[in-house]
């Protein structure tokens, strides 16, 4: 689980590493809709 969310300025990332594979995406969304305690 997520403990700590940090945003990054865009000009630090360098190159895409890949893409997450669906599943896996929406398994990560679910996670910081709950973190964050959003209603969707």
């Amino acid at each position: 689980m997520i403990d700590q969310l940090r945003a990054i300025d865009k000009r630090r990332l360098i190159s895409k590493l890949g893409v997450l594979p669906k599943d896996l995406s929406e398994h990560v969304k679910e996670n910081l809709i709950a973190v964050l305690g959003l209603d969707l």
